[in-house]
């Protein structure tokens, strides 16, 4: 949550937008609730952008439950050998985010994260091994 703010705090124009967004909702509802949350949408893509911004790790690491050979390769991953995942790699990766070091909320809009490769954003993990933090 402090990325998030400091990010805010460095975007005037997020700010703003997420302000805005939150006070639409407060004016309609009369207040914040857990029935309207899910709505503040723009919010939500500034927690995620300071979260692909500011992953809580470099990397995850994963240990192979079996031997198995990487499609298309003659790579070998054997059972039981350690396999690390470049979190930050993929984050700052402008293949799948234009731009990737500028603040962007607008990154998590649905149609944009439809376009997006699946797992190249990862900051609580993914799998069977993901933070429940996530949910």
């Amino acid at each position: 949550m402090t990325f998030a703010l400091y990010e805010l705090a460095k975007n005037p124009e997020a700010q703003k937008l997420a302000r805005e967004e939150i006070l639409r909702i407060k004016t309609r509802d009369g207040d914040i609730t857990y029935a309207n949350l899910n709505e503040l949408k723009y919010l939500e893509g500034c927690i995620l952008e300071a979260l692909r911004l500011y992953p809580i790790l470099p990397f995850l690491d994963r240990t192979c439950t079996e031997t198995y050979k990487l499609p298309g390769t003659d790579v070998i991953l054997e059972k039981g050998q350690k396999v690390y995942f470049p979190v930050m790699g993929l984050h700052y990766d402008s293949k799948y985010y234009p731009h990737p070091t500028k603040f962007n909320p607008e990154r998590y809009k649905d149609e944009k994260v439809q376009e997006r490769f699946n797992n190249c954003f990862l900051p609580f993990g993914s799998g069977p091994r993901a933070c429940p933090g996530e949910y």
